[in-house]
């Protein structure tokens, strides 16, 4: 009896080990696909940011904006609506602030989000 009961305290032994180092494996090959992960994501930005970029700047030195006086047209409409968006976006950051915490429900912390979108 006594041998069968050595026999299966070495048994959950053996079989805790096997957990704790599986699990501690798991854990790293889940940090290193996360990683893995979040540079694609971030490359992927770049990629977009430079793509933007490129077309915006084949855009003005193609034909079509030959004319210096179409181009500052064009920047001060960028301006203008760049300068709408950052105000109505501070104005809903300003809701949130001027908001009393016990008023900050999900409901309207959800209403400010949708409008930042």
């Amino acid at each position: 009896m006594a041998d069968e009961n050595e026999k299966y305290r070495l048994e959950h032994l053996s079989n805790d080990e096997f957990y704790e180092e599986t699990v501690k494996q798991e854990a790293e090959k889940f940090d290193i696909l996360y990683n893995q992960w979040k540079e694609s994501v971030v490359r992927f930005h770049l990629i977009k940011q430079e793509d933007a970029i490129k077309r915006f700047l084949d855009l003005m030195e193609s034909k079509r904006f030959v004319n210096a006086h179409t181009r500052c047209e064009i920047f001060e409409r960028l301006k203008t609506e760049q300068l709408r968006v950052f105000q109505q976006r501070m104005e809903l950051v300003k809701q949130l602030d001027d908001q009393p915490s016990s008023k900050l429900t999900k409901d309207f912390v959800t209403s400010v989000e949708d409008k930042l979108r």
